[in-house]
C-alpha cells in the first residue's frame, strides 16, 4: 500500500483511534508541511474527533509530500497503530490483530473523564444532600423555638382547668 492513500483508505480507523493529534500536528508545523493558520484551526477544536477529522482532511487535500510526511509522524507517534491498519489485508479483512497500546490510552482516557464527570457528580449530590440536613436541622430549631413554648403554656393551661 502505498503512504499516499493510508489516510484514505484507512480514514473512519484513523478517526477513532489516533491519539495524538496535536503532537502529530505540531511536528507537521515544525517541518513546515502545515501553515499556522491550519494548525490554529485545528488547535482550535474542542473534540478529539473534529481535531483529528480536520487534520486528516488538511493531509488529504494536500500534496504527496504532505502525505508522506504525515505517514512518516503517525509511524513515529502510533507506531502500534500503523503495524495494526498495516496489517489489515487488501479486501478489508483483519489479521490477527492484538489491542492496541493506543486504544487501551484512549480508553483510559475516557474512564478517567467518566470518573472525573461522576466524582463531580456525586460531589454535587454530596453537597446537596449536606444542605437538605442543614436546612431540615435549621426549620426544626427555628419550629422548637417560635411554637413549642407556645404548645407547652397551652398544655399547662389544659391542666389548671
Amino acid at each position: 500500500m502505498e503512504d499516499q492513500d493510508f489516510v484514505r483508505k484507512h480514514f473512519s480507523a484513523l478517526v477513532e483511534r489516533v491519539t495524538s493529534v496535536m503532537p502529530i500536528a505540531d511536528k507537521l508545523l515544525a517541518n513546515n508541511m502545515i501553515t499556522q493558520e491550519k494548525h490554529s484551526k485545528i488547535t482550535a477544536r474542542v473534540a478529539h474527533q473534529d481535531k483529528i477529522r480536520l487534520l486528516l482532511s488538511v493531509v488529504n487535500s494536500g500534496d504527496a509530500a504532505l502525505k508522506l510526511s504525515f505517514f512518516k509522524v503517525l509511524k513515529e507517534e502510533e507506531p502500534i497503530l500503523i503495524q495494526e491498519l498495516e496489517g489489515l489485508k487488501k479486501d478489508g479483512t483483519e489479521v490477527a490483530i492484538k489491542r492496541t497500546q493506543s486504544r487501551k490510552r484512549q480508553k483510559t482516557m475516557e474512564d478517567q473523564e467518566r470518573a472525573s464527570w461522576r466524582g463531580t457528580e456525586s460531589e454535587r449530590r454530596s453537597e446537596t444532600s449536606a444542605e437538605s440536613v442543614l436546612d431540615s436541622a435549621q426549620r426544626q430549631s427555628e419550629y422548637t423555638q417560635n411554637y413549642a413554648p407556645e404548645s407547652a403554656l397551652r398544655q399547662d393551661s389544659a391542666r389548671c382547668r
